[in-house]
């Protein structure tokens, strides 16, 4: 059994804080426990093949892009207007983040799930060193608890799907730690901050107001701290080395935006920049911010349930009740820290009341629909909320204890931690054994197309023509294009010159478009009632079908379209009806809907509909 940080003396150990002997054992032995989930996902997501759908789809093609025509800027998003000037989130580290671990799998969609786990497992490392140089083997078994418990609530979805929402979750907890470090002047974690600071900002748009309000936080402690020190020639030179690398290491990663930026018209920080200052629709302000915000604070959910699964999450509303006591409860724990003079509490507490400020702006600020994805990095703060009240508490005992605290007590506390990181694990473990790739259904329908498809153009190459092909899907009854992106990035895995329309240019990229060369051949992918209108022009070639339902679900399916069609007569919805055949995802999402029929299109839309790929001439329109 090893004794963590317990006193020989009355005065207060000193933790041993470098990994080295017992600690790098506990050390290896936590990121163990919390990576065993993520592996036993990773086994469970063999099989079935996995083709990318339409975010994950232009992932892939951003990645394959990176020793070809590297990206500059991120994942095209819901900024600006649709169409080739739309924009897309402000960098592209995830692409080049990714990379290693995809093309050690040989460039495999499977090596996209790979990637994501291992910048998991680098992220956890990196917050249990962290933890290791606060407070020694003692805190970094309590940061492996929340660790274990941020974990089991983000899921095994989230975790190992390379979603640009998704990747950041535990980067944003680093980044929070190493902030901490910095207040605490371990400027060594300077580094850190600008690393998993930059790898949020640039991969999601939702993590720019709290990470650059927390760069500037830090900013400025930097300069108090070379104020201070401008006489101690030793720590000054310390603080500049760090400062110097940091910088250096901004300018790199930072680089790729500013040359898209001044390289092209527009660019997208300014497209950015525009969309953000003049949104086309009203913010949801201040009190439905306080709202949704405090529906995410309520640690009850982070202990007991799963946040994110395939087809959805937590609703990002409900009862503000537990969030406003956990937020009282921790205005008490800092109320405790401050009476104690705990500097290091007291430091994480300042970070989390900062991030929590400049939380509620940005939920504040948030326009249309309120998804959930915009809000993810309040879970990584209750995580660490949780920390911060229980490691007071712990101090507070201490405090009040009249004796110096045993070893036995010390022995207790480290079994309880272990304890709460091993369950943690074991159930999360559980339910990665059951995790599926996104959305099966459709999942197995564009496998049962992309072969044939690729099979029908290898002969068209045999006869010389080589493309370009240009790869059409719209209209998309079920899923806004999902598919037909990843029908795109299928092609382009297999070397053919398959290209988009010029429409889609911020989620194809500038170099997967049709350009100024006339496309020889179009490739379409068609859905559900759009295949009737393909199979009666003589000119195109049916080279691939498949309805992923059974007849008993094609009548259900049926059913389910006449019941939504009459509900929307019913409620005087006439102008929405023909959506029930053209875009029945959005018809989910439209204002005004009642709920029983979104229900209904729910049943729809996890029943799938029948798909199939036309090959002939370009039409031109």
């Amino acid at each position: 059994m090893i004794v963590l940080d317990a006193p020989e003396e009355p005065a207060p150990a000193v933790p041993e804080r470098r990994l080295r002997g017992a600690t790098a054992w506990l050390f290896a032995a936590v990121l163990a426990v919390l990576t065993i989930p993520l592996l036993v996902a990773l086994v469970q997501l063999r099989r079935p093949h996995w083709y990318p759908l339409l975010d994950m789809a232009q992932t892939e093609i951003r990645v394959r892009d990176v020793t070809s025509h590297p990206p500059l800027i991120g994942l095209a998003g819901r900024i600006g207007p649709f169409g080739p000037n739309g924009g897309s989130h402000p960098g592209p580290l995830s692409f080049y983040a990714l990379w290693p671990v995809w093309r050690i799998f040989g460039g495999s969609s499977y090596g996209l799930f790979a990637s994501t786990v291992v910048l998991d497992v680098v992220a956890m490392a990196l917050a249990l060193w962290i933890a290791v140089r606060r407070g020694g083997r003692t805190l970094l078994l309590g940061v492996g608890a929340a660790l274990a418990l941020l974990t089991r609530a983000y899921g095994a979805f989230l975790l190992t799907l390379p979603w640009n929402p998704y990747l950041p979750v535990l980067w944003w907890f680093v980044f929070l730690l190493a902030v901490w470090s910095v207040l605490v002047d371990d400027f060594a974690m300077l580094a850190v901050v600008v690393l998993a600071g930059s790898f949020c900002m640039q991969t999601h748009i939702s993590y720019l107001g709290l990470v650059g309000g927390l760069v500037v936080v830090t900013a400025g402690v930097l300069a108090r701290a070379l104020y201070k020190c401008r006489r101690e020639r030793g720590t000054r030179r310390s603080l500049l080395t760090w400062l110097s690398i940091s910088a250096v290491l901004g300018v790199v990663v930072w680089l790729p935006p500013f040359i898209d930026q001044f390289a092209h018209s527009p660019g997208n920080l300014g497209i950015i920049r525009d969309y953000f200052s003049h949104p086309p629709d009203a913010t949801i302000g201040l009190h439905r911010g306080v709202g949704v915000l405090l529906a995410q604070l309520d640690p009850w959910k982070l202990l007991t349930r799963t946040l994110v699964h395939d087809g959805g999450a937590l609703e990002v509303t409900g009862s503000r009740i537990p969030g406003a006591l956990f937020l009282g409860v921790f205005a008490a724990s800092i109320v405790v820290a401050w009476r104690l003079r705990h500097r290091l509490i007291l430091a994480l507490d300042t970070v989390l009341v900062i991030a929590l400020g400049l939380g509620l702006v940005s939920s504040a600020r948030i326009f249309g629909t309120v998804w959930f994805y915009l809000l993810l990095w309040a879970w990584g703060l209750v995580a660490l909320m949780l920390l911060a009240v229980g490691w007071t508490v712990v101090e507070l005992v201490r405090s009040l204890e009249p004796a110096p605290v045993s070893k036995a007590s010390v022995r207790a506390g480290a079994i309880a931690l272990a304890a709460v990181t091993l369950v943690a694990s074991l159930v999360f473990s559980f339910q990665a054994s059951s995790v599926t790739v996104q959305t099966p259904r459709l999942n197995e329908t564009l496998g049962a197309v992309v072969g044939p498809t690729a099979a029908a153009l290898h002969k068209i190459q045999q006869q010389g023509d080589r493309g370009p092909y240009l790869v059409t899907w719209l209209p998309d009854a079920e899923a806004i294009g999902s598919a037909g992106f990843g029908l795109l990035n299928e092609l382009d895995r297999r070397g053919f010159d398959a290209r988009a329309e010029e429409a889609f240019r911020p989620g194809a990229t500038r170099y997967h478009v049709i350009d100024s060369r006339h496309p020889s051949l179009e490739v379409h992918l068609a859905t559900g009632p759009d295949i009737a209108n393909w199979q009666r022009d003589s000119r195109y070639t049916e080279v691939a079908s498949f309805d992923p339902r059974s007849p008993a679900e094609v009548a259900t399916f049926n059913r389910l379209h006449g019941q939504v069609v009459d509900d929307l007569r019913g409620a005087g919805m006439n102008n929405l009806t023909p959506q029930v055949d053209s875009n029945l995802f959005m018809l989910a999402l439209a204002p005004g809907v009642p709920t029983g029929t979104k229900n209904l299109i729910t049943q729809m839309l996890d029943l799938s509909m029948p798909m199939a790929v036309f090959i002939g001439p370009p039409k031109g329109d």
